[in-house]
């Protein structure tokens, strides 16, 4: 469940934007529009908003908004396939030379877990993730770029109850493109904290639930080479920017679909549960 999130240098947003679903103390209606987030120790109450709207112009930003919001998900499940393959970066085009930075609070179990993310094209800057499995904040990780070495510093906390051969582990396969929860997902240690929160964004954030067919029909129609041409051909005349749908081997479980995107300074991949719901019902309702 997600209390607040922000955003700055992304596509439309120059500054930083915020949305915040944490509501006021007005009751009005409160058992149909709000959620009272209980923590499982300390017992307080986090009162969360179940829906909010935002609304404007056409061109205004809306979209982008859901997109940033898909992003920043993506950058903190999903792993770069290599150590050379490109973060997808859409900075806002006058800040081209800028990081992008966001920001997400969300809840698991009653427990509040805060993250922030600072990257560009090719490194991810910073990270910080922090939770409060006590009832007060405390470290879950912290992660910086050591320019001279091109590799991530990462300090664990204490709360995250690492031995030192797992947090080695994940320190020497977090790759300069990886976020470190990203990098936990793609190998095989034991590390109960951060499986938490990866089944979390798994389950709760990506799984494409609206669209419960698609990923098996991707991956039977791109089996036949002339269904997936045909599909190609549609998304690239629908102007969707994908060049190419793969099914993408895993280390850890199925393996995933993941789109191919042209945008002005390359090539990027997306996973399924970062694309647009848009995109996903184009091609459900296709017949291919």
């Amino acid at each position: 469940m997600i209390l607040d999130f922000s955003v700055e240098n992304f596509l439309s947003f120059s500054a930083r934007q915020e949305i915040s679903f944490e509501a006021s103390n007005d009751n009005t209606s409160e058992d149909s529009l709000i959620i009272k987030v209980k923590h499982p120790r300390s017992g307080s109450v986090t009162r969360v908003l179940r829906m909010s709207s935002v609304y404007g112009a056409n061109a205004s930003g809306k979209t982008n908004l859901l997109y940033a919001i898909a992003d920043v998900w993506a950058k903190l499940y999903q792993p770069c396939a290599s150590k050379d393959e490109k973060i997808l970066f859409r900075p806002f085009a006058m800040h081209r030379d800028e990081n992008t930075k966001m920001t997400v609070s969300f809840f698991i179990n009653g427990v509040k877990y805060d993250y922030s993310i600072e990257y560009n094209g090719d490194i991810i800057i910073y990270e910080l993730l922090e939770f409060n499995p006590n009832g007060v904040s405390s470290l879950f990780y912290e992660r910086k770029h050591n320019y001279e070495t091109n590799l991530p510093e990462i300090t664990f906390g204490k709360n995250v109850s690492l031995d030192s051969k797992t947090a080695t582990v994940i320190t020497t396969n977090t790759l300069a493109n990886h976020s470190v929860l990203s990098t936990y997902n793609k190998i095989s240690v034991e590390a109960p904290a951060f499986e938490t929160v990866v089944s979390y964004i798994r389950n709760s954030i990506l799984a494409t639930q609206t669209h419960p067919n698609i990923t098996a029909l991707l991956k039977a129609s791109i089996l036949q080479q002339e269904r997936k041409d045909f599909l190609l051909r549609a998304v690239k005349e629908a102007d969707f920017n994908i060049t190419n749908i793969v099914n993408r081997p895993a280390e850890r479980g199925e393996s995933k679909i993941e789109f191919e995107h042209d945008y002005d300074k390359g090539r990027f991949t997306m996973p399924i549960e970062s694309e647009s719901d848009g995109t996903l019902s184009f091609v459900e309702k296709m017949d291919i």
